[in-house]
């Protein structure tokens, strides 16, 4: 069974996040890096709040992982360590993967809520194009069901850090007795 975790982000945590997300949008911007994904307009596509809500998902990973976070690219071109950080503060349960991305990266797909963050699990960026439809030009997804856990990461650590938890979901209530 897959396992989730739960990170609790402080106020410093959040506002170093938010400093990154800014700094990443302002050189994507003048690097030209993100060029229109698909044919949603550019007012839909959300691209400040994305690298925002893309930084608080790095910075909750490396707090599991015990390392800091850097708001500036890497030069092996990996977010965290040697992974891929994808996170949405959408309730969908899909992660997403573009041709563009290196299929032989590991990506970790994280639900940001305010200073929380849910890590949903991870999977490797060939599992997720090779197997799955095309969701919009060069961009794939698969459902975090098909995800594995975090727990079996060879650099999860034995005991986790202040504020980090296993999360289990609430049970699902189908009706009350009465």
């Amino acid at each position: 069974m897959r396992q989730q975790i739960r990170v609790f982000l402080s106020k410093e945590e959040v506002r170093l996040a938010c400093t990154g997300g800014i700094e990443h949008r302002i050189d994507a911007m003048f690097k030209h890096q993100r060029p229109g994904a698909s044919d949603i307009p550019y007012h839909l596509q959300h691209w400040w709040q994305s690298h925002i809500t893309g930084s608080l998902g790095e910075v909750a990973v490396a707090k599991v992982f015990g390392v800091d976070w850097q708001w500036q690219e890497n030069e092996n071109g990996f977010d965290v360590l040697e992974y891929q950080v994808r996170s949405t503060d959408n309730a969908e349960n899909t992660i997403k993967v573009r041709r563009r991305d290196n299929p032989d990266h590991n990506f970790i797909h994280c639900k940001v809520r305010d200073n929380r963050v849910l890590i949903e699990g991870w999977i490797t960026g060939r599992e997720v194009i090779d197997n799955n439809e095309e969701i919009y030009k060069d961009c794939f997804t698969i459902k975090d069901y098909r995800l594995y856990s975090m727990t079996d990461l060879p650099e999860f650590p034995q005991e986790l850090p202040e504020g980090v938890q296993l999360f289990k979901p609430p049970a699902k209530r189908l009706g009350t007795m009465g």
